[in-house]
């Protein structure tokens, strides 16, 4: 496989020191605080089990609190639950949704990677940061 005769230019950096981030809303760890206090009872009631309960609330605020996409002018770091990815900016080719609406990251060498929580709506917020390019102010179709 030959490099192209004209490869895409790198993307002008963001603003210094500037990091864009796509997470999961911190309201979500609202209904995790109801829950380990709706569990309270039970920890009396059924001592050994209920501590179950409150190790999977604690899963559930460690994946809150760490998955996402942190974009930097240099580095795309995207970390799921027991992963992290670093990728130069100048290896992101694109982006693309699959069928279940997951948003991957293109990268040159063909292949792609999730960002877990990126939904179709944030493409062109991300495309603006990624590429360089000003958000477009068209309505996105709805997906089923």
């Amino acid at each position: 496989m030959t490099a192209p005769d004209n490869p895409r230019p790198t993307p002008p950096p963001l603003p210094a020191g500037q990091t864009i981030r796509v997470r999961y809303t911190r309201t979500s760890l609202l209904a995790l605080g109801v829950a380990a206090i709706c569990a309270l009872p039970a920890v009396g009631t059924f001592w050994p089990w209920s501590m179950v309960v409150y190790l999977i609330l604690a899963v559930f605020t460690y994946c809150v609190l760490r998955v996402g996409a942190n974009i930097t002018a240099d580095v795309v770091s995207i970390r799921g639950p027991f992963y992290s990815r670093r990728i130069a900016r100048r290896q992101v080719a694109g982006l693309s949704v699959s069928k279940g609406g997951g948003v991957f990251l293109l990268r040159t060498n063909g292949s792609r990677i999730l960002i877990p929580t990126a939904r179709p709506r944030d493409l062109p917020r991300l495309r603006a940061f990624l590429f360089n390019e000003s958000a477009k102010a068209e309505p996105s179709p709805d997906l089923p």
